[in-house]
């Protein structure tokens, strides 16, 4: 029996952001941050536009332990991988990366869910 193709699935995840997206987002991550003699020296900053469906979370799923008031979820479309710590622009506000839950149930990256706190 053949596996599963999700390009189907991937290209449905994919135009439902798109289709929903309210904005587009800006990821800012810092690349090449070294330590030189204790002190930190940055590296260059990559800017990525992507279009998101921003959504807070539910108030039955704010438990203050890991998700807490204010956080938001970031569906992300499965073009550009989110990292930890990434630095997420929102209607102007940042936010920071706080975790990436990647919905890969084979060989094909559908989305990312991020979750992320001011």
């Amino acid at each position: 029996m053949a596996g599963f193709d999700y390009s189907r699935l991937q290209n449905t995840a994919t135009r439902l952001i798109d289709r929903f997206s309210e904005q587009n987002i800006t990821i800012n991550r810092e690349v090449g941050a070294s330590v030189v003699d204790g002190v930190v020296v940055a590296g260059s900053l990559s800017q990525f536009s992507v279009p998101a469906v921003v959504t807070p979370y539910l108030a039955s799923k704010v438990n203050n332990t890991s998700i807490f008031a204010g956080d938001l979820q970031v569906n992300i479309k499965s073009d550009i991988e989110p990292l930890l710590n990434d630095e997420l622009v929102i209607d102007g506000k940042s936010y920071k990366a706080v975790s990436v839950q990647l919905f890969k149930p084979s060989a094909t990256t559908l989305c990312y869910r991020v979750q992320v706190r001011q």
